[in-house]
């Protein structure tokens, strides 16, 4: 059934507008090397809060595994891991368009009411929004990375096969998912 269709979904659109409204600085636009990204027409300060998405229905929208490759989801292009055995699929929002880059300008904070994309360094106006895929997998999966950053490290993979300083300082941004922060307790 459609997202549309369901109960309660009309008023998804809504809330994609409004979190979208708060951004007006914000739009898509062509990530040349892997089609839609999020740019921004104005510079950002390292620690700015970009996009909040905190409407408490975060963990909600997160299915296991098993349901989301059942429902025709692609593990590698389309979830965001949450948790373990926690993912969320693409909901028809613009943060849906955030492109993995090894040297990200911001990342994923995940918050009691949902999560927030947060600057990690200062953003020029006219750069892509982007983070590094690897601050919330968890399993030993790995895809080619086409990122193209001076610091590109060819592949995705699991944070656990981060080195160690870009793993501490992620997890001192607090860009890492809650399971890796249960980890490196």
């Amino acid at each position: 059934m459609s997202a549309w269709l369901e109960p309660g979904a009309a008023a998804a659109p809504r809330r994609h507008l409004a979190m979208l409204a708060a951004c007006p600085y914000l739009f898509v636009g062509d990530a040349r090397r892997c089609g839609l990204g999020v740019f921004t027409v104005r510079p950002i300060r390292s620690g700015s809060v970009i996009v909040a998405d905190e409407d408490g229905t975060l963990r909600q929208r997160a299915v296991p595994l098993a349901r989301a490759l059942a429902q025709g989801w692609d593990r590698r292009h389309d979830l965001f891991q949450l948790d373990h055995d926690l993912f969320l699929p693409p909901r028809g929002c613009f943060d849906d368009l955030f492109n993995h880059c090894c040297e990200p300008s911001g990342g994923w904070r995940i918050t009691a009411a949902g999560a927030r994309f947060v600057a990690i360094r200062d953003i020029a106006a006219g750069e892509e929004l982007t983070y590094d895929y690897s601050c919330h997998l968890l399993d030993d999966e790995a895809m080619a990375c086409a990122c193209e950053a001076p610091g590109c490290r060819g592949v995705i993979g699991p944070f656990a096969g981060l080195p160690a300083p870009l793993r501490e300082r992620y997890r001192r941004l607090g860009v890492i998912s809650a399971a890796l922060r249960r980890r490196c307790a």
